[in-house]
């Protein structure tokens, strides 16, 4: 199988042009052929059908000459994207990804070349498509619900599926996301929304939070269908290297057994 790195959704979502997109997704249908591979590849042929990239018209120059219209040099912006409890797959069955991925590329390309991480432009954005912004997390049981608790998603949406509405929360964090994962659990166990997303400051953040955070608290918040995303493509501020650390052992109790 491929790595997780080169996916197919790495690939249909990442930072590239289309037609490059599906010449990597067709050599991965060619080379690893799987459901996924081929539904993202049928998407992407669709997309490219429809969409205009740099080199594919000419324009006239003052010389006369015609030359190819955009820089194909230039990388576009993507998403990174990673999942537990088929995040993605909700998502996308829902339309929530193309709106959340759509806001944070957008953001970028308004500030190429180098987009900064600003949550509040980011919320605005989703604003502008119907996202409820600093929208009340419940308490994870009714009986709490007199309690004066004001805690806030940064942005709600209820997305029409199967003649009922199914909400869709984003918390914008960076890697502290412990009370973004209990905000997703509350708001999942109430029923007030079915996935909830995480949009970081860059690729790296994910792969931490994911690869390693996640890991500490997935015995509570597993079964939670929750995505990581991120934006992916040139100039992005990267967070700094963490480099291995070297720990003291775990201070545990003397087995009683033994003493």
């Amino acid at each position: 199988m491929p790595a997780r790195e080169h996916s197919a959704a790495d690939i249909f979502y990442g930072p590239a042009w289309w037609d490059e997109k599906v010449r990597r997704l067709t050599e991965l249908v060619e080379s690893h052929p799987s459901d996924d591979a081929r539904r993202y590849l049928a998407r992407a042929i669709s997309i490219r059908k429809f969409t205009w990239e740099p080199g594919d018209v000419e324009i006239s120059q003052p010389d006369g000459t015609w030359a190819p219209f955009g820089d194909k040099a230039e990388q576009p912006y993507g998403v990174f994207i990673r999942d537990q409890s088929g995040a993605i797959a909700i998502l996308e069955e829902l339309g929530a990804l193309d709106e959340v991925a759509g806001a944070v590329v957008a953001h970028c390309e308004e500030f190429r070349p180098k987009p900064p991480y600003m949550p509040e432009l980011l919320k605005a954005r989703l604003e502008e498509q119907g996202w409820l912004r600093e929208a009340r997390v419940p308490p994870p049981d009714p009986t709490l619900d007199s309690l004066p608790v004001n805690d806030r998603y940064d942005a709600l949406k209820f997305f029409r599926h199967d003649q009922r509405e199914v909400g869709v929360a984003v918390e914008i964090e960076p890697w502290q996301i412990n009370n973004d994962l209990i905000k997703f659990w509350r708001g999942h166990i109430r029923g007030q929304i079915a996935v909830g997303v995480l949009i970081q400051p860059d690729p790296d953040t994910v792969r931490y939070c994911f690869d390693q955070m996640r890991l500490l608290t997935e015995p509570l918040f597993g079964h939670v269908p929750i995505a990581f995303l991120a934006p992916d493509g040139p100039g992005l501020k990267r967070s700094s290297n963490r480099t291995a650390r070297k720990y003291a052992p775990f201070p545990m109790p003397t087995d009683s057994s033994e003493t």
